[in-house]
């Protein structure tokens, strides 16, 4: 069989990737791949030869899809199989379909028709964001081939939505995940979306600024905001780098904004730029002119610079473990043998923690450590805690549970069944979900010391009951575990809009996540874009930990009996903890998971 012939132009680690080119990438199995944050590699550069004289229909679209990893000068290489409406409509930035571990078939129809099958492990959509697939996803398409006035074939109709099809392999050399980043509406800080964009064409550094100029993603509008005003614009083709300094000439635009705005534009700029090969630096120019900001260092270092900050630091080391009824406040480092009776309190602890009995279940605390939540048995009732200081401690009666003075609890018992398990935003805001009196699915909140439960906004979940929901470190995302009238239960991603106190007000449309899990029964954030789960896919025989990140595909953690719930201090995969029925802690190490101790509960404040 004949196949079109590549040349590769690129040396290094990406040479040895093209061996088979010549004809439709190889398949290749879903890895973990690239990771968000490395170091981007060159990018693949392939130059192909024209279809040769009296290929076949099937060996045209053969081509076609091989020529898909050959972007420069307008996807030049793979226009050169098309013909008629095809040569004029079709657009490579449409999305990527990623297929699995086996290539792609292809059946002719009739003469001028071929069928185009394969199972998908993902898509990039047009927006760049990476989408998971169900195992066992299928993608068909018919492909519409025409013989030109000499003989030779080309195809002439694709479907509208068709852009590339690549081997995941090819995909991670033609495409790379970059972080957007986005105004918190709340603080000053940044909030991160992840794209899939591509590392050939107009260079990394200008494919980052032109997708950061774009609008807010619809799933967070309400929750951030950008420095850019609409219709901004680079006033030249590209982005100069110059001794690691990326030069970003905007259009006169961004001097309808006002000077915060301003700020926060650099901000996102030095953020996003930063991540592009041998930028360590932005200088920010309007029509030529450098961009001027009262009292800001010069040069530009830094989004500390500017005023912001990050996604937000890790949790902390700060726990409270559980044994029985009694809580002590201890560090990640600490907890080892721990088993019944309860831990002793730790030296330089500066709280008196209530006494919390065994009904009540799935404790929660804020980062401030100032109350603890739970609910009871009958995930009817809420029950929030005060803790007191040491000198306030003395009323407190000794042995029992706490309902006055120190500790007096707030009770929410009137608005809503069965209960999720509460959780805190960075803010010290209590988030409860459950359904309503009348049986409808809602969020409500309560901020700090009140007594009374406010509802959230919760739009566009067509009939599905929040299961489980926790906040991100910058307190404008939620990760939801969504539970359909079914019983199936799904991962989603969701923006906080807040008010000026910074009261949550509503939960934006929820984003799906997390396409290959079938089952989702606890969820924790790792780190700003990446979320654990108690779950399983179709693969899985059972619930077990499992790593999904918000733009690569689910990876599994090793089995553990019994799960029961997962919590994390936010430091990926180290700062993860995994509690089971038996009441056994457990930590990762070394690619398994070791018991550091039994207890009956973890709490991480703010989580």
């Amino acid at each position: 069989m004949s196949r079109p012939r590549a040349l590769v132009v690129v040396t290094g680690l990406l040479a040895g990737a093209l061996v088979g080119c010549a004809g439709l990438p190889g398949a290749s199995p879903v890895q973990h791949g690239l990771e968000i944050d490395q170091p981007v590699m060159p990018p693949l550069r392939v130059r192909f030869e024209p279809p040769r004289a009296g290929a076949t229909p099937v060996e045209i679209v053969r081509g076609f899809l091989a020529a898909g990893v050959a972007l420069e000068d307008d996807a030049a290489a793979p226009r050169a199989f098309l013909a008629g409406t095809a040569l004029t409509q079709w657009n490579p930035r449409a999305g990527v379909v990623i297929y699995g571990s086996t290539a792609p078939t292809m059946t002719v129809v009739n003469p001028r028709t071929v069928r185009l099958e394969a199972e998908v492990s993902a898509l990039i959509d047009e927006h760049g964001r990476y989408v998971e697939q169900p195992a066992g996803s299928r993608r068909v398409a018919l492909i519409g081939l025409a013989a030109l006035p000499d003989g030779e074939w080309r195809i002439e109709a694709l479907p509208d939505d068709f852009g590339l099809w690549l081997s995941a392999s090819y995909a991670e050399q033609t495409f790379a995940p970059f972080r957007l980043h986005y105004l918190s509406a709340s603080s000053r800080t940044l909030v991160p979306d992840v794209r899939w964009l591509p590392l050939v064409g107009a260079g990394v550094a200008t494919t980052l600024a032109r997708a950061q100029l774009e609008d807010v993603p619809a799933y967070l509008v309400g929750a951030v905001g950008t420095g850019f005003p609409r219709q901004s614009g680079l006033a030249v083709d590209s982005v100069a780098i110059e001794s690691g300094e990326a030069v970003v000439d905007l259009t006169p635009r961004l001097l309808d904004a006002g000077s915060q705005e301003q700020r926060g534009a650099w901000a996102q700029l030095l953020a996003t730029l930063d991540q592009a090969p041998g930028v360590n630096r932005v200088a920010v120019l309007v029509d030529g002119k450098p961009l001027e900001l009262a009292d800001t260092r010069s040069p530009v270092q830094s989004i500390a610079d500017l005023g912001y900050a990050g996604p937000g630091a890790p949790r902390g080391q700060r726990l409270v473990t559980r044994a029985g009824n009694k809580l002590a406040v201890t560090d990640r480092g600490a907890l080892r043998g721990f088993s019944e009776p309860a831990p002793a309190k730790q030296p330089g602890s500066t709280v008196v923690l209530p006494l919390i009995p065994a009904a009540w279940t799935h404790l929660a605390a804020p980062p401030g450590l100032t109350e603890i939540a739970g609910i009871d048995a009958t995930r009817s009732v809420v029950r929030r805690w005060s803790i007191a200081a040491p000198a306030a401690s003395s009323s407190a009666s000794p042995g029992t549970p706490a309902e006055r003075g120190p500790h007096a609890a707030a009770v929410f018992d009137r608005e809503g069944r069965d209960f999720a398990p509460p959780a805190y935003d960075r803010f010290g805001v209590l988030w409860l979900a459950g359904t309503d009196t009348a049986g409808l699915p809602a969020v409500w909140v309560a901020g700090v010391g009140s007594t009374s439960l406010t509802r959230v906004a919760l739009p566009g979940l067509n009939g599905s009951a929040v299961a489980a929901l926790r906040v991100s470190g910058d307190g404008q995302r939620v990760a939801l575990i969504l539970r359909a009238r079914s019983g199936r239960t799904r991962l989603a991603l969701a923006g906080v809009t807040r008010d000026a106190r910074g009261m949550p007000t509503r939960v934006g449309v929820p984003l799906p996540v997390g396409g290959a899990l079938v089952d989702v029964r606890d969820v924790t954030w790792m780190d700003d874009i990446t979320v654990a789960v108690l779950g399983r896919r179709s693969v899985d025989p059972a619930v077990r930990a499992l790593v999904v990140p918000l733009a690569r595909p689910t990876w599994a953690m090793a089995a553990v009996s019994n799960p029961t719930r997962i919590v994390s201090t936010g430091e990926g995969v180290r700062g993860l903890l995994v509690i089971t029925q038996s009441g056994a802690v457990l930590a990762p190490s070394g690619g398994r998971w070791q018991e550091v101790g039994r207890l009956t509960g973890v709490v991480v404040p703010g989580s």
